[in-house]
Formats: structure tokens, sequence, C-alpha cells
């Protein structure tokens, strides 16, 4: 039985064994890739496979989607909050920005658990966490019982800048659902602050959140910068199905930790190997309620140019089914130094889409995919760049696997898209419907 991730995992042991041989600058791609990662950077495959590997293994990006399991706990419940105005019509009860934050997910405003601002431009709502966090996912609570598409276009915004609101703290997602009493989860990837800001951008309009949450883990401030200090929610559901033995409180904390990573590591090596080849067809575990087929694998795709490989780096590449983040084992696409790069798949009909998954480089330049615009929509005008946006990518990290939620989002072309001059490289784009 061939499985991918193990043989993965083997070859990084191989290669860590077999003596390190200097990179060849003689190709012309090295060359480019050397110069563009600066002076100094040496390519150690081996070791960056295993530590990749073992990265996802301990992680819980790799392993989990960042929908909040039962039990997960909200961040943002009654923690403080501001909005740009308040609507006065029934008193001060009703409308204020606290009631966004109050636990009630009543998405009918006339019951008094939604805020609700002015018309105005640009309006805002922003969160005060009271510390920095790592935040997985934003769950905002649309309005129900009438103008649910005002919310359509707000960005969420993550960060620890309070000037403005919260405005230019960078942005975690956009909401795109815009159907009455909608949940839509923002998923923020570990995107750190204190602060969560709601923003309606370039044009005058009504904001209402009938209720927000915020999951994540809290940011210690011991000898480790960005060491939780709080278990992250997939360590909680490790530790509540662990044999008592293992959870036992009496056991030193460092050694249940260490016990729980085996345990860990050992379920999910077990899953992979019982799963068989079809464990390895999709680059992330999907949501329950998400069709199981790729739309995008074997798809006509086009991109705005081809790096001077012309068979290494082509825009087929990004749905061949092949998760392989090396660029150089030739299973991603590379464009030149566009202005504007662009890329599209053509899934031959138009869908509703619940979620995209975007592989990034793992061997090199990982952060050139950085605020990569994800869009779908019917059209091809200027590419699909006129087609709504569904969200963004902000993980950066070799090999990293982002998961967009487009909310049932609608149209038959995907397409990812770079502000300013820059490479694109995807290694993998995956699509997948509404079940």
């Amino acid at each position: 039985m061939q499985i991918p991730f193990v043989q993965h995992l083997l070859r990084a042991f191989a290669e860590l064994m077999a003596p390190w041989t200097p990179w060849d600058p003689s190709s012309e791609e090295e060359e480019e890739e050397e110069e563009a990662a600066g002076p100094g950077k040496e390519r150690m495959p081996g070791l960056w496979s295993l530590l990749l590997t073992m990265g996802l293994l301990e992680g819980p990006r790799g392993a989990q989607s960042c929908v909040p399991p039962p039990g997960a706990r909200n961040w943002a419940r009654g923690r403080p909050a501001a909005q740009s105005s308040t609507y006065p019509q029934w008193g001060d009860v009703y409308s204020l920005a606290g009631s966004a934050v109050d636990g009630n997910r009543d998405g009918d405003w006339r019951h008094g658990s939604c805020s609700h601002t002015m018309a105005e431009e640009e309006p805002w709502w922003s969160l005060d966490l009271g510390a920095p966090y790592t935040i997985a996912a934003v769950v905002v609570k649309n309005r129900q019982e009438c103008c649910s598409e005002r919310i359509k276009g707000a960005q969420i915004r993550v960060g620890d800048c309070g000037v403005q609101h919260g405005k230019h703290n960078p942005v975690c997602g956009t909401i795109t659902n815009g159907s009455a009493g909608s949940l839509s989860i923002v998923c923020c990837d570990g995107l750190q602050g204190r602060y969560v800001t709601v923003i309606i951008p370039g044009r005058a309009e009504y904001l209402t959140l009938c209720e927000l949450e915020v999951y994540g883990s809290r940011v210690g401030k011991g000898c480790c910068p960005g060491l939780s200090t709080e278990a992250s929610w997939w360590k909680d559901a490790v530790v509540a199905h662990l044999p008592g033995r293992i959870a036992n409180p009496l056991v030193h904390p460092q050694e249940t930790e260490a016990r729980m990573m085996l345990v860990v590591w050992g379920w999910l090596l077990a899953v992979t190997l019982l799963a068989g080849p079809a464990a390895a067809q999709s680059c992330r575990h999907l949501l329950e309620g998400t069709g199981t087929k790729n739309l995008a694998k074997g798809q006509p795709a086009n991109q705005s140019s081809i790096h001077r490989h012309q068979i290494i780096g082509s825009a087929d590449k990004a749905v061949d089914g092949d998760c392989n983040g090396d660029w150089y084992h030739g299973s991603c696409t590379h464009t030149k130094y566009d202005k504007d790069p662009w890329w599209y798949v053509d899934l031959g009909d138009s869908y509703k889409i619940s979620v995209v998954i975007v592989g990034n480089r793992e061997d090199c330049c990982g952060e050139r995919i950085n605020q990569a615009e994800i869009r779908l929509g019917d059209t091809l005008e200027d590419h699909g760049k006129s087609n709504p946006l569904c969200g963004i990518v902000l993980n950066t990290s070799p090999g990293s696997v982002t998961t967009i939620y487009c909310n049932e989002q609608q149209g038959r072309y995907v397409s990812v898209h770079l502000v300013g001059r820059q490479y694109l490289s995807l290694c993998e784009v995956e699509v997948y419907s509404v079940q």
C-alpha cells in the first residue's frame, strides 16, 4: 500500500542520513530563487522536510479545520466592545455594541440581542479581548428578520493596534454570505492580536451583528514568546478521550504533555495507514456537510505567465491532485515576476462552494503568497478579479495549507490574485461544494 504521507516522512529521514550535497547554482531557476531568498540561505531539503512533517503532526493546523468543536471557549463573550455609532430606536437597551458579545445568537434585532450602527460611511465595530490571542476562527451571526444583505463585504481584522479602532490591523477574512440569519466562520489561521474589528469598507451602510465569537488560545507572557498559556481546543479534545492514566492530574504537566503528543502522533499515523490512499486525496481534512469530490482536480487552469521552464510551473500543476509543496518535484505552478499575477481554474459549471483549500510552496519563498485573494464567480472578466472575494491567504509559513470558507458562494471560476509585482506559486488548489 503506497501512502504519500509515510513516503514523505521516510524520504526525509533518508535525506538526513545521506551526505549533504551543496546546492548547485548552475540552474537558472535556482539562481533566481537564491537571489530572491537573500544571501546566506542554504537549501537543506532533508532537515526542512522532516521539521515540516513533524510540525504538521504536532500542530493543529495540519490536522483539523478551524470550525470550533462543541465546548470550545468563546473568548469574546462579555468583553468590552465599541462601535462607530448606535442606532437610537427603542431607547438605550437595543443596538448596543455589547449586544454582539452577550452569548445570545438570536438573529432577530427586535429581541434586543444585536448591535446596530447608524447608516454611515465605513461603519465599524471593535472588540477588546484584553490580551493578545492566537486566533483560529471568528464566527459572525447575521441578522435574520430583515436587511441581512447589509453585512456582505464586511472585513474581519485582527491585531494589536487599537489606533482607529483596529482599522489598519491585518485582514483575517471577509464575510460573503448575506443570507438571513447566516453564520459565517472566518478562519484566521493563527493570526495574533488583542483587537477584533468588523468594518464595512468603501461604502455607507448600517452595520448589525447579532453575535460575534472568537476562538483560539491566549498568547503567553513567559520566557517563550507566543507560547500558549491556554490549552488549544485540539489538546482539550485529545485529553477528553485519553485513558485516565494519561489525563491523571497527579502526573506532572510536562509528562502529561509528552504522553499526549505521543498518542496524537500515533493516532494520526494510524489513521493514515488504515485509511489507505484515499486519506491522501485532500491536502486537509474536510468539514462535515462538505462534498467529498474535489471539483478543481483535472479541470482547465490558466495563469498570467509561466516561469522560464514550461513543463515545471504550468497552471495545471495546481489541480493535478498532488499536494507536494516542493516546486522542484514538478507539482507547483510558477509565474514570472509579474505585476498583479493571477491564476484561475474553470470548474466547468457553476457550484455553491463550501471551501477552497490552497497549498503553499514549502522548499522556499512561502511569504510570496501573503495577501493572495481568492475570488469566486461566473465571470472571467479581468481573469476573475471582478468576481466576489471569498477570502485572503494569510498563512505564509512554508508548506502551509490554508482553508478558505466561501459559505455557499456560487461560481464557476475560482481565481487567485496577488497585488503588486510578485511571483505566484500554488502547489495545490482544491475546491469543494456543499454536499
